[in-house]
């Protein structure tokens, strides 16, 4: 049976729930296949699995004077606490974030092997999400080279001054 044969006022009733089946159906899907990519490793193939990896290097361009000191800065690695520097996150392919917390620590009680974020990949976009419990924002980056122990990452950052470029590189790290 068709929609010819319902009044005005039905058809409008129909279709609204019809569009809501759809859009129930979409989330339902989408949520099954992000459920499955976080369950199902093969889909996830990353240069970063379960791999240790530290921060080499942070530096944005056009430089941006972030801590308000008058100076643009271009190396934003310099403006994270020394005891910071030398944090490492495992990339676990359940898609969770370990930190070891290196030799400087900031803290006394600093645990190592603490979850402190998740992370997703996607293999086709070459996007990185990465998800820190204690950030507002969740970062997302384009992996743009890679070498066995380095990735280079590429995101923007948007400022009142307009876009920025940020190249982060990530080393691979062993840790005992």
């Amino acid at each position: 049976m068709g929609l010819a044969n319902f009044a005005p006022c039905q058809k409008s009733v129909i279709m609204k729930v019809l569009i809501l089946q759809f859009f129930i159906f979409s989330s339902v899907a989408i949520s099954v296949g992000v459920a499955e990519q976080r369950l199902n490793p093969a889909k996830r193939s990353s240069p970063f699995d379960d791999r240790y990896w530290l921060v080499e290097s942070i530096i944005i361009h056009p430089a941006l004077d972030l801590n308000r000191d008058g100076k643009p800065e271009t190396d934003l690695l310099k403006l994270l606490p020394t005891c910071e520097r030398d944090n490492v996150d495992l990339y676990r392919k359940d898609g969770l974030i370990i930190t070891e917390w290196g030799t400087l620590n900031c803290d006394e009680d600093e645990e190592n092997g603490i979850e402190t974020g998740i992370w997703s990949f996607d293999p086709d976009t070459q996007t990185l999400t990465v998800e820190k419990y204690d950030s507002h924002e969740p970062i997302i980056a384009k992996v743009s080279t890679t070498t066995d122990n380095r990735i280079e990452l590429l995101s923007t950052y948007i400022s009142e001054k307009g876009f920025h470029t940020i190249k982060t590189i990530l080393k691979s790290q062993i840790v005992n």
